[in-house]
């Protein structure tokens, strides 16, 4: 059992030969072998051990996997990058790209694997659940959105949103994609044909600065370079301000809010916010305790406040921010064939919904990019 408890990874070959030498040549059994192995491992992960099954499979492929591109496993968040070549090649070429989380695409506890029920009792209701973050470009030529990107994480943090961004941002100038014109680029280096000019995210997301940190590690200059190059979904911000005024659409607190979204004053950001600190006031002494709160957190979320009043950071033209999009209606739709695609294909654990997204991004980018780099889902398909 010590041995086991050592090396928790190894296979059950070579913790049969450990058990036989610690016990005098006698024959360990396999299953007894893997019972004891599953114990350990659920021990050494309070994730579980579906993360180190993905690890086993990326090992195994000698960190080539054709789709398995990268894990990330600490104690603060868990991140499980899934893109193919033909994907990483498409990224490079756009230049808008969305941002969206979606749930039940693993089944709901699948991580909770040797977490103690004290540690479930104690904590949110899906920290130990994997979310599926998706990166979606819209491809004009085909009149279609495509992921470039997905990820399986746990720990939504602004480290964790900077890592994924990081990667993306990273893969995508390998393959052409290159800083807003508006950024300096190191003297002497030549411009890429592709430069980025902006992610719409969901409100969730752009609350988080891990887009700016990751612009800024990738392309060169500060992370207030970027601010205004991540627009928060103009429908979403619309629902956010709704559920403080009892869904009236008419509501002037929420018509005054999206009309200084959508006609941003004179003096820019500064403006914006002086107005919406004497909204906040207003809310106050009205009493609306619900709208003040959302103002307060405008006011000190400085991500979430460029994410909401794209045109007053005054970094995007209005045809480019309108360009970006004002909702994500295709992105959801496509996440809804993916939660339809892992529930068809089989169970919903993180292996199994990691090879039906390995399916369908195959099939698509070879209907995308049927000239270009697809890869070979067979090759992919090895030790699931």
């Amino acid at each position: 059992m010590d041995a086991i408890e050592h090396a928790p990874t190894a296979t059950v070959r070579q913790l049969q030969r450990a058990a036989s030498d610690a016990c005098d040549g006698a024959r360990a059994s396999p299953g007894h072998v893997r019972s004891l192995r599953a114990t350990a491992r659920a021990l050494a992960s309070p994730h579980g051990q579906d993360i180190l099954g993905v690890m086993d499979l990326r090992r195994r492929a000698d960190g080539e996997h054709t789709y398995i591109r990268g894990v990330v496993d600490n104690e603060d968040f868990k991140i499980i990058f899934l893109q193919s070549d033909a994907q990483a090649e498409l990224s490079g070429r756009m230049r808008y790209v969305m941002v969206d989380t979606t749930f039940d695409v693993v089944a709901p506890g699948a991580a909770r694997e040797g977490v103690s029920q004290a540690g479930i009792d104690a904590s949110a209701a899906m920290d130990y659940d994997w979310h599926h973050v998706s990166f979606v470009t819209w491809v004009y030529s085909l009149n279609r959105a495509v992921v470039v990107l997905r990820a399986m994480v746990i720990g939504k943090c602004r480290e964790m949103y900077s890592e994924i961004f990081s990667f993306y941002f990273r893969n995508a100038m390998m393959h052409g994609l290159d800083a807003p014109v508006a950024v300096v680029v190191a003297p002497g280096r030549p411009r890429a044909k592709k430069p980025f000019v902006a992610v719409l995210l969901d409100f969730e997301t752009a609350e988080h600065d891990g887009a700016f940190r990751a612009m800024s590690r990738t392309f060169g200059g500060s992370p207030a370079d970027f601010h205004g190059r991540s627009i928060g979904c103009r429908v979403h911000f619309i629902g956010f301000l709704l559920k403080k005024c009892g869904n009236d659409i008419h509501h002037p607190f929420l018509r005054s809010v999206v009309a200084l979204r959508d006609s941003p004053p004179a003096g820019g950001m500064t403006e914006v916010v002086a107005r919406l600190s004497a909204l906040k006031d207003t809310a106050n002494a009205a009493g609306e305790t619900k709208q003040a709160t959302a103002l307060k957190w405008l006011l000190h979320n400085r991500a979430a406040r460029e994410a909401a009043f794209p045109l007053s950071s005054c970094t995007l033209s209005r045809t480019e921010v309108l360009a970006a999009g004002q909702t994500t209606n295709a992105i959801e739709s496509l996440n809804r064939q993916t939660q339809l695609e892992v529930k068809q294909q089989g169970s919903p654990t993180l292996l199994g919904a990691i090879r039906a997204l390995m399916d369908f991004d195959a099939t698509t980018m070879l209907e995308v990019l049927p000239k270009g780099q697809a890869f070979s889902v067979a090759r992919s398909l090895e030790g699931f």
